[in-house]
């Protein structure tokens, strides 16, 4: 009999914590509430990397090389739609330009700009550095090396947004 009401009161007590949790989760409707667009989250990741390259030495050109969303969903509460947007810019430059001031340009200019490291990983094979800002966009710089010469990119990212602002009408 005590073990039983020792297993009712866990029981209850985990309900009361779980029903809780999911309580508050729904209340939480921050996942539905209107966000930019995907034009103008791609406006704000353009600015972002043509600001980033300004700060290269001249001579080099950005090329497209990828621009999508990616799916952001939240499978646990079953919310689908939002996205993030990515572009990404291969820079082009002749066997003469400074590439080993890449990096170290980009990096003293997103430390200026107030930005939080994302990820550092310059000392690898393959070098990369991601910086956030504080309005959820990330922006970095990474290497590819597959020849004797390494290729860079500039690539940008949104925080999760519905593409045209706001859930779509049969949204669940």
């Amino acid at each position: 009999m005590t073990i039983n009401r020792r297993m009712g009161r866990w029981i209850a007590g985990a309900a009361i914590v779980i029903g809780a949790a999911l309580i508050a989760g729904c209340g939480d409707d921050s996942y539905m509430q209107p966000t930019m667009t995907r034009a103008e989250a791609e406006a704000h990741i353009e600015k972002l990397i043509h600001d980033a390259f300004a700060q290269l030495p001249p001579g080099a050109t950005l090329i497209r090389s990828w621009n999508g969303g990616v799916p952001c969903e939240d499978i646990f509460r079953g919310l689908y739609g939002k996205e993030t947007v990515e572009i990404h810019y291969k820079i082009d430059y002749s066997r003469e330009w400074p590439v080993d001031e890449v990096i170290p340009r980009l990096v003293e200019y997103w430390k200026q700009q107030g930005t939080t490291v994302h990820r550092d990983d310059r000392d690898h094979v393959q070098p990369d550095y991601f910086v956030e800002y504080d309005d959820g966009f990330s922006v970095g710089v990474q290497a590819w090396d597959d020849s004797s010469w390494p290729d860079f990119y500039l690539v940008g990212a949104s925080p999760c947004i519905w593409p045209n602002g706001t859930p779509d009408q049969d949204h669940p």
